[in-house]
């Protein structure tokens, strides 16, 4: 597997990360799951989803570990638990679903795992954000939430000023990496 290929999985989305400052340091754990999964210079399909509920949202019913074992049982090599995004989310679930997630983690450790969020993007739909697995990644996932989703931010649709405010997680991304590599 290429250096390149390699840093994009380890990362995630370090490129969310960057908006809140110094991006997560990269786990041990992952990185070494990634080479017991792929093994050494070799390219390997990987089966995943990206846009997974528990029971954190408000409209689905499994555990995080219900989850997990469904998506191996069903061929996952990966998986991201994106719970929606809402008030009540940012409130009490980050932190619950970080500890689920770090359970599965050292259960099903046959399956690469990450926890992130459905964002409501301001004057758009969703997408998924997630974060490089680390101590600090409920965090950084409570912080992003709190300070982008539109359901928390009453950011509402079709103004013009939406397009400015979806783009401001990312702004300097770009000068992070540089700067961070060149140090």
């Amino acid at each position: 597997m290429s250096s390149s290929r390699r840093r994009f999985l380890t990362l995630g989305a370090a490129v969310a990360g960057a908006s809140l400052g110094a991006a997560p340091p990269v786990s041990a754990d992952i990185t070494t799951e990634l080479g017991r999964l792929l093994g050494r210079n070799r390219y390997r399909w990987l089966v995943g989803d990206h846009h997974t509920h528990t029971q954190y949202s408000y409209d689905a019913m499994y555990t995080v570990d219900n989850v997990v074992a469904g998506a191996r049982l069903h061929g996952a090599d990966w998986l991201v638990i994106t719970d929606h995004g809402y008030p009540a989310h940012e409130k009490s679930s980050v932190e619950a679903t970080n500890v689920d997630v770090r359970a599965a983690r050292r259960k099903h450790r046959d399956v690469l795992l990450w926890q992130g969020i459905e964002w409501n993007v301001p004057g758009a739909e969703h997408a998924t954000v997630f974060f490089t697995p680390g101590h600090d990644e409920a965090t950084l996932l409570r912080r992003f939430e709190r300070d982008h989703d539109s359901r928390l931010t009453n950011s509402r649709p079709g103004l013009p000023r939406m397009r400015q405010k979806r783009l401001r997680p990312f702004v300097g991304c770009g000068r992070t990496r540089a700067t961070r590599s060149s140090s």
